[in-house]
């Protein structure tokens, strides 16, 4: 969304300048101070906020839906990084399992990484190794067998925070588990309400593992790069 504000704003922008401002691809018009359009500080207020979205016309702001909604101050907030660390709680089996599988290949049975297997997960993240720590998350989404050859895992994965300082907000995370790897990375795909326009990434470590009832304790890393907290102000989160 971000890489659309730009151009569809500068076309009604353009269309209403005048001609010599308009040429601002020509090399002769960056002789006028108005043409240099990229140079905010060299340009009248008027022009030089074309994109600074809240203070576009409301007509012109409707174009991408942003007028009357917080949506329009996001593309020019400053980025700021937020750092959680959590514990991935898979629980495979027992009276508190949290994983199951919903489907698989015609080969799953028979192949050496099973592969085609897929469950669905609602899993507890938490604020400690322990599985009885306090929860700050929860890990909803799907686990596969995605390698033919050797174990590699698909994660597909919202991360909703039910509470907390990020109450209702979302982290969706994709990647590839290859769980023999020590360290392994996960990338952080986008995110809603308070991580709105999000990207990142996460590092992912085993920390337990139990192979006869397939319970797994994983510890999170997770880097987001996103605007910065005034987001939740204005959101009133």
């Amino acid at each position: 969304m971000g890489r659309l504000v730009f151009p569809l704003i500068f076309v009604l922008a353009a269309a209403s300048v005048t001609p010599s401002t308009a040429q601002f691809f020509n090399d002769s018009a960056f002789a006028s101070p108005t043409a240099q359009i990229l140079n905010l500080s060299a340009v009248a207020s008027s022009t030089a906020q074309i994109l600074n979205l809240s203070a576009v016309a409301s007509s012109t702001a409707q174009i991408l839906n942003f007028s009357a909604t917080p949506f329009n101050f996001l593309p020019t907030l400053a980025p700021t990084v937020t750092q959680i660390n959590c514990y991935y709680q898979n629980i495979a089996s027992g009276a508190t399992e949290d994983s199951y599988e919903i489907a698989n290949s015609s080969i799953t049975n028979q192949s050496s990484t099973r592969f085609g297997f897929l469950d669905m997960d609602d899993i507890l993240l938490t604020e400690g190794p322990d599985p009885t720590s306090d929860v700050i998350g929860l890990a909803q989404g799907l686990f596969g067998s995605a390698d033919l050859n050797t174990l590699g895992f698909l994660l597909e994965l919202n991360v909703y925070f039910p509470s907390g300082p990020y109450n209702g907000s979302t982290l969706h995370i994709s990647g590839r588990d290859s769980p023999f790897l020590s360290y392994r990375e996960l990338a952080v795909t986008g995110g809603t309400q308070y991580f709105r326009l999000a990207k990142g990434f996460v590092t992912m470590s085993t920390v337990f593992g139990n192979n006869s009832t397939m319970n797994a304790t994983f510890e999170f890393n997770i880097t987001v790069y996103h605007p910065n907290t005034v987001v939740k102000t204005m959101l009133g989160l």
